[in-house]
């Protein structure tokens, strides 16, 4: 899990760890807390964490292992362009060899 660090009122500091166990979201704190107020880098931070391992939670795939220029709206759009691009080029004749390296090089300038 990753640790990170939170506050408790503006006088305590706790110590929190996010990930995933058995496809479920755990924060684990290191005593029993009753309210947690953070500053809004802390809560970024941790907002971004949680993401990361409810991600990991149900689908079994570590974030790190996804790139990070990939987001679930850009996936979305990337195939939505292939499928127009790839139906142009069928229509016009081109080879499968032609059409591939296409969309590979279309990938490959959306990422980079």
């Amino acid at each position: 899990m990753t640790k990170g660090n939170g506050s408790i009122g503006d006088a305590n500091e706790i110590q929190v760890a996010i990930g995933d166990l058995e496809g479920k979201v755990v924060m684990a704190f290191d005593h029993q807390i009753s309210k947690l107020v953070m500053d809004p880098e802390n809560a970024r931070q941790i907002g971004a964490q949680l993401v990361q391992s409810a991600y990991t939670a149900h689908t079994g795939v570590k974030v790190t292992d996804v790139p990070a220029a990939i987001k679930e709206h850009t996936r979305t759009t990337l195939i939505h362009r292939f499928i127009m691009v790839d139906r142009n080029l069928r229509e016009q004749g081109k080879s499968p060899g032609y059409i591939a390296q296409t969309l590979v090089d279309l990938f490959l300038s959306e990422v980079s």
